[in-house]
């Protein structure tokens, strides 16, 4: 039996989104040339060689498209936006910076363009690369709820299986549980928040006050 979603718009999406993070790491790594010029020459525009920053810029993004592919930032490998992804994205990000360097060391004179550009520019590119990946995630997770219908219900415990279980619930909008509180009597979690579902103590928490609809899970 072939697989249902092979040929459905959800199963097209991820693959959509990898191309648009493509083109925003892209202009990610424009934007932060286009600073790091900027600051080299404390905003003195008329000392900026057009010509050598769209060259730069070009093979920044040259070779971030490669490293990305060559380390599968951008076949799926990780989960988006996760910590895993966030490394293996600083390591792209690195091996970029030096590789935009080695070329600078060679060129830049010519190009008119410092050699100190690509390191001022890295912790920008890192930035606007992370910022895009949070928004996503922001956005993924806002609209993966469960729906109004679901059943709420009360997770007894904020460790590893506790908040696993409210990740999945969260980010499932076919669920029929909604989390609405954790139950935990560890004190260095009684301001913790997972997934926005309060961890409360269980002196804070009354079975009696709890609605018809909710329930411990």
């Amino acid at each position: 039996m072939g697989n249902p979603q092979s040929n459905t718009p959800s199963a097209e999406k991820p693959v959509a989104w990898l191309w648009i993070q493509m083109i925003l790491d892209s202009a990610a790594w424009i934007v932060a040339m286009c600073v790091a010029v900027l600051l080299r020459y404390e905003m003195n525009v008329q000392f900026v060689s057009v010509g050598g920053l769209v060259i730069t810029c070009a093979v920044a993004v040259a070779c971030q498209m490669v490293v990305g592919f060559s380390f599968a930032l951008y076949k799926g490998r990780y989960s988006f936006g996760s910590f895993e992804e966030a490394k293996l994205l600083v390591v792209v990000t690195v091996i970029v910076t030096a590789i935009l360097e080695v070329v600078l060391l060679v060129f830049g004179v010519a190009m008119g363009i410092p050699r100190s550009i690509g390191f001022i520019a890295f912790p920008f590119a890192c930035l606007f690369m992370a910022a895009f990946r949070y928004l996503k995630r922001m956005y993924q997770e806002s609209t993966a709820k469960p729906g109004a219908e679901a059943q709420h219900v009360v997770v007894f415990g904020a460790g590893y299986l506790g908040t696993f279980l409210v990740h999945r619930m969260m980010q499932d909008p076919s669920s029929e549980f909604l989390p609405v509180a954790l139950i935990d009597d560890d004190p260095a979690k009684k301001h913790l928040r997972i997934s926005s579902v309060p961890v409360m103590a269980p002196c804070t928490t009354s079975l009696t006050s709890w609605k018809p609809r909710d329930r411990p899970f």
